[in-house]
């Protein structure tokens, strides 16, 4: 399965950069493995942590270009 640039998305509060950040580089390290190849995520940062946040941050999401959408809780 080939993901190219920007066809998957990660939320993420701005809070959780780091496991953000952690989560994609793990992920880097780990596709061949996986027998994937991923491109660099659409990142969408939300400020709070509200629902309401999110809602506004998955209306940023392209579902013409979008195949998977990952959120961290």
């Amino acid at each position: 399965m080939v993901l190219q640039k920007e066809q998957w998305t990660l939320v993420y509060a701005n809070r959780d950069y780091k496991t953000a950040d952690e989560f994609v580089h793990t992920l880097s390290q780990a596709q061949q493995r996986m027998g994937i190849q991923l491109g660099a995520p659409h990142f969408i940062e939300i400020q709070n942590n509200t629902s309401k946040d999110y809602e506004e941050g998955f209306k940023q999401i392209d579902p013409n270009e979008t195949r998977i959408v990952v959120v961290l809780l």
